[in-house]
């Protein structure tokens, strides 16, 4: 199982890629959608990771 911190760094590495990915294609965009996909992925991941933590 990966850490928090690895999840982290990847949640915020994801999230930037989509922000800059809407700006520059659209928020409709397929490769936009996917890394919104991811971000969600990732969140849920740490929240799970933040639950087992507590």
């Amino acid at each position: 199982m990966r850490d928090l911190t690895t999840v982290r760094a990847e949640l915020d590495a994801n999230r930037q890629q989509m922000i800059e990915a809407g700006i520059r294609l659209g928020l409709l965009h397929p490769e936009t959608i996917k890394l919104s996909q991811q971000v969600d992925e990732l969140h849920n991941e740490y929240v799970r990771l933040e639950c087992i933590k507590n």
